[in-house]
């Protein structure tokens, strides 16, 4: 009932309900001591709405304390919890400018004016923090994650050295930067810096960094939880099942090892013929792919085009999926030719059948990157990885497999 602009409730027995609460079709309502429908205000842990209905799962601002509030399912505000990227302090303040640790978490996270909390680097009565993607405040930031498509890394002197894809970790440099918007890096053999608004710090003990590790006959570089790569024999400098880290992939604490491939000249002939080649897919068990019994051809290229056809083999298996991916299908593109990071099934050239995307790509890395002296596979630093992709262990892939193939097929090259 409404009456002289105020709400009351009368029961099934007539009687106004005072001093309680009433659920009237599903939400819950507040009757003070007069009777009347309590309405933007507290009572105790719960909130009545400018309705008079209790919130209820909802985010409320009050004017009087100048601060949010977030009501959980029942009602109550929520009280040193977190509510998504928002903290609620004792009381049910959400916390805003200011610093938390959470004994649940054990961790320090910054919450922003928006209270939300702060990811990636962030300054703060003018120094700056870094913080993991989940907020946590990393005290000492060794690491960091790519967060665009693809970022660059710069000289000194702000020259485009290289550039790296998205989710690239890489390590922080010993260098100066003269930039307060850049800070230094190590990845894949090469040093220089990147922008911090590409990059994002990580902690190591809670998010995988690539790392290397000897299983007691071969040494392997990690490169996530699903993905391994055989490097290099085992020495017994090695501690088996260790993690090893370093910033080229070849000098260790240590040792130093030395990928039979990385850097290999690919001008240098392969000592295996056409047939030997056509032998791989089968002792690879590679089915349904488009460049099996090519070995005459990958041998024409390397004939024609002073290539190396074992490299040509394991370049194309690991752009093309041993010549099985949708590009390699349509396009005849085995070699991931003008496949961009943004788009690239769609920027991807196209030959006219499987022989000429062989010919044709033998032909363009040796016009490209051979003749301007990009002749192994490199890293970051130096070879074709420099240029060729974004991926900063694409030449140690490629690498890899042709330690495979040529531990299959004897050993020859």
């Amino acid at each position: 009932m409404k009456i002289s602009d105020k709400w009351y409730y009368a029961t099934a027995s007539g009687k106004i309900s005072r001093n309680k609460w009433e659920k009237i079709k599903g939400t819950w309502y507040y009757f003070n001591s007069d009777g009347v429908m309590a309405s933007s205000q507290w009572k105790s842990d719960y909130y009545l709405k400018d309705s008079g209905a209790m919130a209820e799962k909802e985010w409320i601002f009050d004017k009087s304390y100048n601060s949010w509030f977030y009501l959980k399912s029942g009602g109550a505000y929520a009280s040193r919890e977190w509510i998504g990227s928002y903290y609620l302090k004792s009381g049910g303040y959400m916390a805003k400018n200011e610093w938390i640790f959470d004994k649940d978490y054990d961790a320090w996270y910054y919450l922003k004016d928006d209270g939300r909390y702060v990811t990636g680097t962030f300054t703060i009565k003018g120094k700056e923090y870094s913080f993991q993607n989940n907020g946590k405040w990393i005290s000492e930031a060794k690491y960091y994650k790519v967060k665009p498509i693809t970022a660059y890394v710069y000289s000194a002197s702000g020259e485009r050295l290289s550039y790296v894809s998205q989710g690239t970790i890489v390590s922080l440099g010993d260098a100066q930067s003269k930039k307060d918007s850049q800070i230094p890096v190590n990845i894949s053999g090469l040093s220089g810096f990147m922008n911090k608004s590409d990059l994002v710090a990580i902690d190591k003990d809670s998010e995988f960094v690539p790392h290397y590790t000897s299983d007691g006959k071969y040494f392997y570089h990690e490169l996530s939880p699903y993905v391994s790569l055989r490097v290099a024999p085992h020495s017994s400098a090695m501690t088996i099942g260790k993690k090893y880290y370093s910033t080229d992939g070849i000098h260790f604490d240590g040792f130093t090892i030395e990928n039979p491939f990385l850097f290999r000249n690919l001008t240098k002939p392969s000592n295996y013929s056409a047939a030997e080649l056509d032998k791989v897919y089968s002792l690879m068990n590679i089915r349904d792919s488009r460049l099996a019994g090519k070995g005459a051809i990958f041998k024409e290229a390397e004939k024609r085009y002073g290539v190396n056809a074992l490299y040509l083999m394991a370049h194309s298996a690991l752009e093309s999926a041993w010549g099985r991916s949708q590009i390699a299908k349509d396009k005849n593109n085995f070699f991931g030719i003008a496949a961009y990071d943004s788009s690239p099934y769609a920027s991807a050239k196209k030959f006219d059948d499987v022989d000429k995307g062989i010919l044709g790509a033998a032909k363009w890395i040796r016009e490209n990157y051979i003749d301007y002296g990009r002749d192994h596979l490199g890293n970051k630093a130096t070879g074709m990885n420099v240029r060729y992709a974004s991926d900063p262990y694409w030449g140690e892939k490629i690498a890899s497999i042709m330690m495979t193939i040529n531990s299959k097929l004897g050993g020859k090259d």
